[in-house]
């Protein structure tokens, strides 16, 4: 059995061998004959057509169902070309170098090809190059052809095609020849050349603009020395680390190899780059390296002499924001030193970190009354304000502070396009804590060596630079106001900006005056009011100060004489004018000046604003003695401050 079977299996594998044998390569309508497919599953394959080759078929022109059947088609005649191959009367569509392919169907398939003459090509250089530089080299990429053949037919033809490329060592236009299936066409390039003239580093709308321009020659615009500068001009700058550094590590941060060219006059270009995001350091600065040239065969340095070298010494400088840009060249270095010869850049950060209150901004928000501190700051690293940074609202005379950056308000810092620059505010509530009548200062200082509370920092603002504001105090009613210092006490901060709040209840004295009525010698203090019924309470204050010793003439004890209230209603209901009058006849000593006190008396209270109207001096003779009013001017030194107070005096016969 065992030797039975072993014969059975030689006389199987010669039949398969002999159906095996076949032909690989088979000219169109000829070739050898296809072995019969009727002992296997095979199925046959046949080629009509003439004048072509056909190759790559599978043995004996066989194959089983679902086969994938792959072959290439040659026109073997001059001057004709592959025109349509069929299989089964669909057509094939060729891949490259006349490839086709197909899967085997479950029955004998015909492969007709038909070989036609190219009456006609065109060509299309839509997507093509067709601007070169002097000495660059030539390339087609892109370039598609339009084939017609003799049968009418029309063919977009990709590959297969030859070009001619044409002569780009001198300038002009050149013709370039492409040739397919016996016929050819040609299309025209531009051959021209560009020069580098000069490199400059300016300000633009706040960027930070490098540019560099020159002439070309060959080219009708700008645009098309772009298309020719493509692949063959190289722009890159390459971080340099620290500048002088012997061992760059030259890192490409920005890099270009189509720069957009700009007309800049007739035979003129330009391009410029914005380096704004390049990164500073301090000190002596951080360096980069400039390439614009001739590209290598690597695409990466040009590091060629001639036009595209630094041809002079150059050294400009300019500053936006934190950032100092310096843009070099050393054009006699010799290689390795400095920055190779070429262009370099320089970037550092020399601005010392500051913080300028510019604003203050009232405003209401959800039942509350914000005084808001605006500003701008540059060179601070984020962290860099705590600690640093001084911000509060402080009363006047009394010092007492209201509110601080350090307590409860709030501080709010906002990035700005350049890195460790932006904007600022710092939020005061100030709902109901404000007095009425005295001024408020802003105290701000900011100091990045964490001294910021110093005698030097700075407390005010200009009030000719300030906005006049008004919002009314939600808790109460009152108007709060930031302007002038309306005090001309102390006189150092009269010129400056302040915040003020009247209550809804308060009295406001506008002038004063001193006669003689009867035998009184009678001071009246006169202005207006809202919400005062009466001052039977003491709700507010009326007293007199000697200068020369500070004792008071009246209005500390229970038992001094009581200035009289008197009030007139107006055409609003709960305001009007007032009178606040006393007799001082008799109770003043002879020689000394008294200033007055006027205010909102409240518990525990000792020190109320002083009267600052502005009176006409004048006098009377009253029983053995003249009594005088005025506002005190011409005070000195120490004693400044009381000039613009209302005083009262007396003089005995």
């Amino acid at each position: 059995m065992k030797r039975k079977t072993s014969s059975l299996l030689v006389f199987a594998l010669s039949a398969v061998a002999l159906l095996g044998v076949g032909a690989t390569l088979a000219s169109c309508g000829g070739g050898n004959a296809p072995a019969d497919s009727s002992q296997s599953q095979n199925f046959r394959i046949t080629v009509e057509g003439e004048g072509c080759e056909v190759s790559g078929l599978p043995e004996g022109n066989v194959a089983a169902e679902g086969t994938r059947i792959r072959f290439t088609v040659k026109a073997t005649a001059e001057g004709k070309v592959v025109g349509t191959v069929k299989v089964n009367d669909e057509v094939l569509t060729a891949g490259g170098g006349g490839r086709y392919s197909f899967t085997m169907p479950a029955k004998d398939v015909v492969i007709k090809v038909t070989v036609v003459g190219v009456s006609s090509i065109s060509v299309d250089t839509s997507a093509v190059k067709t601007a070169f530089l002097v000495g660059s080299t030539f390339e087609s990429t892109g370039l598609k052809i339009s084939a017609k053949y003799d049968s009418g037919e029309t063919m977009e033809i990709t590959t297969g095609f030859s070009v001619t490329a044409p002569d780009l060592t001198t300038e002009g236009t050149k013709a370039v020849t492409v040739s397919y299936g016996g016929k050819t066409a040609t299309y025209g390039v531009k051959v021209g050349s560009m020069e580098r003239v000069g490199i400059d580093i300016a300000n633009v709308e706040g960027k930070a603009t490098l540019t560099i321009n020159g002439t070309f020659t060959g080219f009708a615009t700008a645009a098309e020395l772009t298309v020719a500068a493509k692949g063959a001009i190289l722009f890159d700058i390459q971080y340099n680390q620290v500048y002088s550094n012997a061992a760059p590590s030259w890192d490409r941060l920005l890099k270009t190899s189509e720069v957009q060219y700009q007309d800049n006059g007739t035979g003129a270009y330009k391009f410029s780059v914005d380096l704004s995001t390049l990164m500073a350091a301090s000190g002596k600065g951080v360096g980069y390296t400039i390439h614009f040239g001739p590209a290598n065969v690597e695409g990466q340095d040009i590091g060629e002499a001639g036009n595209w070298a630094a041809t002079q010494s150059l050294n400009k400088e300019i500053q936006i924001g934190n950032n100092k840009y310096r843009l070099v060249s050393y054009p006699e270095s010799e290689e390795g030193v400095e920055f190779w010869g070429n262009y370099g850049l320089i970037v550092l950060d020399e601005t010392a970190p500051s913080m300028t209150a510019q604003t203050v901004e009232l405003k209401v928000e959800e039942d509350k009354a914000y005084a808001i501190v605006k500003g701008t700051y540059t060179n601070v690293e984020t962290g860099g304000f705590e600690g640093n940074l001084l911000c509060d609202l402080t009363e006047l005379n009394t010092w007492v502070v209201v509110d601080a950056l350090t307590g409860t308000a709030s501080f709010v810092a906002t990035p700005g396009e350049v890195a460790n620059c932006g904007t600022f505010e710092v939020r005061f509530d100030i709902t109901g804590k404000l007095g009425t009548g005295n001024p408020y200062f802003f105290h701000f200082h900011f100091d990045p060596n964490g001294s910021p509370t110093g005698d030097g920092h700075n407390i005010n603002w200009d009030a000719n630079a300030m906005e006049v504001q008004q919002i009314v105090d939600p808790s109460n009613g009152g108007m709060v106001t930031f302007s002038k210092n309306p005090r001309t006490s102390p006189d150092w901060a009269s010129s400056y900006a302040t915040l003020t709040f009247e209550g809804a209840d308060y009295a406001k004295a506008q002038s004063a005056s001193f006669v003689a009525n009867g035998e009184k010698a009678l001071f009246t203090l006169s202005g207006i009011y809202a919400g005062i019924v009466n001052n039977e309470n003491g709700d507010y204050y009326l007293d007199a100060q000697a200068l020369d010793n500070w004792t008071y003439l009246f209005g500390r004890e229970a038992t001094d004489p009581q200035a009289e209230l008197k009030l007139t209603e107006g055409a609003e209901a709960g305001k009007g004018t007032f009178d606040l009058s006393i007799d001082l006849a008799g109770k003043m000593n002879s020689g000394t000046e008294y200033i007055f006190h006027f205010g909102a008396a409240s518990a525990g209270s000792t020190d109320h604003p002083n009267v600052t109207i502005n009176v006409e001096e004048s006098s009377f003779h009253l029983g053995a003695g003249t009594y005088s009013i005025r506002t005190l001017s011409g005070k000195e030194g120490d004693w400044s401050w009381q000039n613009g107070l209302l005083s009262v005096s007396y003089v005995a016969d």
